[in-house]
């Protein structure tokens, strides 16, 4: 068992060319921090060493990552849904505000696809143009809700999907450049990522044959 008040503890016990460094204790990271890498060269490494405990103590002087460009993307379940904003729980709890006011899907029925999956308890995804961790808000640049079912019908590239787990369908079409995996017919079973709503067709970005 380590002893949890030693910061770092080498274990040679696998023989005196076989050491095993331990690191006891939390390494904590921020919220709203997006990478961690703990990158050391062990010979260039200011160390210090106490032979009595045979303890190993590293020196480790933080480095600034330069911002990313890549946007956040978070997933959960829609809570409560207002104008233009919606409230979305993630699976540790955590619920956000998600500002959908300006997403790429304006136009294409957006408002009937989230009234829809907050009905359903859908999974949601969210990419995040920006994100404050402090505050749990999040402005959407895109919203893609997850559906998974059974074809029932897929006439004129109108697919009818009896969902999981309820058996309610619904009809999908794929919207212009939306992708399709798999060789998709009836009895198929598929997942499929939707973007919006026109006209009762639920608009589709992906549809993939399940496994």
């Amino acid at each position: 068992h380590s002893n949890p008040t030693i910061p770092n503890e080498v274990d040679c016990s696998g023989g005196a060319s076989t050491c095993v460094i331990r690191v006891n204790g939390a390494v904590n990271v921020l919220a709203g921090t997006n990478d961690l890498v703990i990158d050391f060269e062990l010979k260039d490494s200011e160390i210090e060493i106490n032979s009595s405990s045979c303890t190993v103590t590293f020196k480790v002087t933080p480095l600034h990552a330069k911002p990313h460009d890549k946007e956040e993307e978070i997933e959960g379940v829609i809570t409560a849904l207002n104008n233009g904003t919606f409230e979305l729980r993630g699976e540790h709890g955590m619920t956000f505000t998600v500002d959908y006011s300006q997403v790429s899907q304006q136009g294409i029925g957006i408002e009937n696809l989230l009234v829809f999956a907050r009905e359903k308890q859908l999974k949601v995804e969210v990419e995040c143009s920006s994100i404050n961790m402090n505050q749990a808000h999040c402005t959407a640049s895109e919203i893609e809700v997850e559906v998974k079912g059974v074809v029932a019908d897929t006439t004129n590239n109108v697919y009818t999907i009896q969902l999981d787990p309820d058996g309610s369908a619904i009809k999908i079409e794929l919207e212009q450049g939306g992708e399709i995996e798999g060789n998709i017919t009836s009895e198929t079973e598929v997942e499929a990522e939707l973007v919006g709503e026109v006209n009762g067709v639920y608009m589709a970005s992906e549809i993939e044959q399940e496994s």
